[in-house]
């Protein structure tokens, strides 16, 4: 039975392993028994001779754990999802830190690999210039934003869940030991997690509130670029190191023109005092100490040189300048 499930739900050799972190028994037969096809309660009690309670326990379980997605709300058929798909959850929800660090760098590579197989259709559109990401799915049209259109997007929504970082959770680069509250949905994909009894319901200004105090932490903010036509999507709080889509974006070479960029910082050398807080806030390393040096104040420091082609727009540096040398432009 197990074959027949690392089979059906896509397990990759990497986490065979470490299969029962991630999927419970019951859940397996689930898989095997439905077989990829859409099914509704009353399949599960026949499939797998179960009482109506002991089903519906069973059903309501694996969707929560994000083992299936419903197909049709009304009608209520689900179908089983596969790995790449949990493992979002597992990572954020379950007990995915019992397993041995070596074993998830493993699984973060090849999660990292497979979210580009995903999308190198768009990757290869962008490349010869055939897609627009205004037009792209709402997870591919990711760019940095400043903290103004952010909250222009948490105006437009109209439900808000916040769940712990996914990207943070998997990567082997992530900085929060604990899942921390650092991705918002909106609308109906913030249904999709309350349905499914997770995350955290906000109201606009507590949205804003997580927003703000994730850019004091050092988080610049991504959203989908066609919110005004598709709807708001997401924010993410994240960080380059750890996200994927700038980790695939700098393995496929697509870093000048995905992800999108929308604004660029523009830096007055003159009016800087050299403090090196841009520096330590640009996660993308748009700032550094040159080898010149420059007298401020009767004091000699390091002169800071910036590099406009690197910088994605984000808007942490401009945010704490507090010489207010550097603005923001929108491009």
């Amino acid at each position: 039975m197990l074959r027949k499930f690392n089979e059906t739900f896509a397990v990759p050799d990497v986490c065979k392993e470490y299969i029962n972190h991630m999927v419970e028994q019951e859940e397996i037969e689930l898989v095997v028994a439905m077989d990829m096809a859409e099914f509704t309660l009353i399949d599960v009690m026949n499939k797998m001779n179960l009482s109506r309670p002991l089903a519906e326990q069973l059903i309501e379980r694996a969707y929560k754990r994000g083992i299936l997605n419903k197909v049709n709300d009304k009608q209520a058929t689900y179908i089983c999802t596969d790995l790449y798909t949990r493992l979002k959850y597992a990572a954020v929800f379950d007990d995915y830190e019992n397993i041995p660090l070596e074993a998830r760098n493993k699984i973060d590579s090849w999660y990292l690999n497979a979210f580009i197989e995903k999308h190198s259709d768009n990757f290869n559109k962008l490349r010869e210039g055939k897609l627009d990401l205004h037009e792209a799915s709402f997870l591919f049209a990711h760019t940095p934003s400043l903290l103004e259109q952010v909250y222009e997007v948490i105006e437009e929504a109209d439900r808000i869940v916040a769940i712990p970082c996914d990207c943070n959770q998997l990567s082997k680069h992530r900085t929060a030991k604990k899942p921390v509250l650092y991705c918002i949905h909106f609308n109906n994909y913030a249904d999709d997690f309350l349905k499914r009894g997770l995350g955290k319901a906000l109201t606009k200004e507590e949205c804003k509130e997580v927003v703000k105090n994730a850019n004091k932490e050092g988080f610049m903010q991504c959203i989908n670029i066609n919110f005004k036509t598709a709807g708001p999507g997401f924010i993410c709080n994240c960080n380059p190191k750890w996200c994927y889509p700038y980790r695939a974006a700098e393995i496929m070479g697509s870093q000048s023109y995905y992800p999108l960029k929308r604004n660029v910082a523009n830096y007055n050398s003159e009016q800087c005092i050299s403090c090196g807080l841009c520096i330590k806030r640009c996660p993308f390393n748009a700032f550094s100490y040159g080898d010149g040096q420059i007298r401020i104040k009767g004091k000699l420091k390091k002169q800071i040189t910036f590099d406009s082609t690197i910088c994605q727009g984000c808007g942490l540096c401009a945010n704490t300048c507090p010489s207010k040398s550097i603005s923001m432009i929108n491009i």
